[in-house]
């Protein structure tokens, strides 16, 4: 009888368990559906979003192992299962959001360091705070990673719009006269300063935002770029506007040529575009560069972060994972299930670190604010990381990337990966960044892909027009034609998209680049018809 009874309790506990979760999951959609923020609860999210991927599977008529398999592992702790040691997949970056103020500069208060035998105290500036309150977070969450193998590439930060800071006083919202001397002496100054802060508190990467002035675009956007290999900038350029495309142009063949002025590697041959892009119709709290931005300071509506806040978002390289699940798929058809369970399964994970330090973390009077991953698909430079290799392995897309079913194929990965159960952040898309991607450069250099092609996929996913080498006397009208096209489709669609280009002083149409980075890899010239 006592058996009997517990039966029917379990499966009364057990009903009613279902039908919370299924209202969860209806309310969830709704708001979703209608851009609303969904309401945080004290139930878990976990459940929550393991019932989302239950009934997704159920509407594709999935084998129901699946579900239990996925039920069962998420009772346990996420660390059980992040600690296999074959991730096919790495961090490509912690990436910390602060918003900094033009009086962070010259405000200081007193930090009271640890009790010792005598207690001290040392007067700093905000802007020290600050960022040693991010390289706090991002450090504590790198080890939570590592201690569960996960491999960490870079820590990074990034700010709100550069104007806000570097070129306002403390008591003025107004933008200061860029070509005056005493203003660059100004801005010179305070880049010198922020770089120091930066690298003693080991962050290699830094981007500061964008500008929203053509004078900025073309005045400071340089000398941010010049002043560190830590730096890097964007400037936006809305649909249609000829002002900030012409000025994005210009730009770029000007830090194209910076190293015919200085001695500093990270400018020369070209590469000081890697640090600096067009943006359009772009987010705030996209992990990564040169595009990654805070959120303005001037905004008044929804502000995800106040000044005690630090937000913290993740970018992925993943080139290697996709290759695997997409081998697995072998159709489009299967994107939706097959692919979209296992980056569910490897990304969870990562969801439920983030959350669980964000509810324990805070530094001085900082505390952390998990922001989301941004899932797209990034390559890695070996070539079992390519992701337009890992797309040739669907039997759709023939006879090779970007050629027939490419357009399908990346319609449906982005579909997916924006679909995810998970907090996002970013393009969530796919990258095709040409000088990062083996397969992409060698289509390059084969003459089996244009900057047409690219442009006409990343209607369908993200980012862009990415790392595509130019020749040294490509001229501005050119750039000019085609920062505005991918603004065109940015604004027409309402998506983030950029146009990262890189003008090489001495080459010409069908020569082979030579750069010199880790961070890249080479290709041959390409045409800009």
């Amino acid at each position: 009888m006592n058996k009997m009874n517990n039966i029917v309790y379990f499966q009364s506990k057990t009903n009613i368990q279902t039908k919370l979760y299924l209202f969860l999951f209806i309310l969830s959609s709704f708001y979703r559906s209608e851009g609303l923020t969904i309401p945080k609860t004290n139930l878990s999210a976990r459940y929550a979003r393991t019932l989302a991927n239950s009934l997704h599977n159920l509407q594709h008529k999935k084998n129901p192992a699946f579900t239990k398999r996925t039920e069962m592992s998420s009772s346990t702790d996420s660390s059980s299962a992040a600690k296999s040691s074959d991730h096919k997949f790495k961090i490509r970056t912690i990436t910390a959001f602060v918003k900094i103020h033009p009086s962070d500069f010259t405000t200081t208060f007193k930090h009271v360091g640890e009790k010792n035998q005598n207690e001290t105290s040392i007067r700093k500036d905000v802007i020290d705070m600050k960022i040693e309150a991010c390289q706090h977070l991002v450090q504590n969450l790198q080890k939570k990673f590592e201690e569960r193998n996960y491999e960490v590439q870079t820590v990074r930060l990034a700010t709100n719009p550069f104007a806000e800071y570097l070129l306002t006083t403390e008591n003025s919202t107004d933008t200061l006269q860029c070509q005056d001397e005493s203003v660059l002496s100004k801005v010179k100054t305070r880049l010198s300063r922020l770089d120091s802060i930066l690298a003693a508190n080991n962050f290699q990467f830094c981007s500061l935002g964008p500008s929203f002035h053509i004078d900025h675009t073309q005045h400071i956007c340089p000398l941010i770029v010049k002043a560190s290999p830590r730096f890097s900038c964007s400037a936006n350029v809305a649909s249609g506007d000829i002002d900030a495309a012409t000025a994005a142009s210009t730009c770029i063949l000007e830090i194209s040529k910076l190293g015919n002025e200085c001695s500093e590697s990270h400018v020369q041959g070209g590469l000081g575009n890697f640090r600096f892009c067009s943006v359009s119709s772009s987010r705030d709290f996209i992990p990564f560069f040169p595009g990654a931005r805070c959120e303005s300071l001037l905004r008044n509506d929804d502000n995800l972060l106040d000044n005690d806040n630090i937000g913290i978002a993740l970018g992925l390289e993943n080139g290697e994972l996709a290759g695997d699940l997409l081998s697995k798929c072998n159709s489009i058809a299967n994107i939706e299930t097959t692919f979209r369970e296992g980056m569910i399964h490897n990304l969870e994970p990562l969801q439920d670190i983030c959350e669980s330090l964000e509810q324990n973390t805070s530094v001085s009077h900082f505390s952390m604010k998990y922001l989301g991953i941004d899932n797209s698909l990034n390559p890695s430079l070996s070539r079992t990381g390519s992701v337009a290799k890992a797309i040739e392995s669907l039997k759709e897309v023939q006879p090779n990337f970007g050629k027939q079913g490419t357009l399908a194929a990346a319609a449906a990965i982005t579909t997916t990966l924006q679909s995810l159960p998970l907090k996002l952040t970013g393009y969530c898309g796919l990258m095709l960044p040409v000088c990062e991607d083996q397969r992409l450069a060698e289509l390059g250099s084969q003459n089996e892909l244009k900057i047409s092609q690219l442009l006409c996929i990343s209607s369908v996913c993200g980012v862009g027009v990415d790392t595509v080498p130019l020749s040294g006397d490509v001229a501005r009208e050119e750039l000019l034609s085609l920062i505005l096209d991918v603004a065109a489709l940015a604004g027409r669609w309402n998506k983030s998209l950029s146009c990262r280009v890189f003008p090489v002083p001495g080459l010409k149409l069908g020569e082979e680049t030579s750069f010199d980075s880790p961070h890249l890899c080479n290709s041959q010239v390409f045409d800009m018809q």
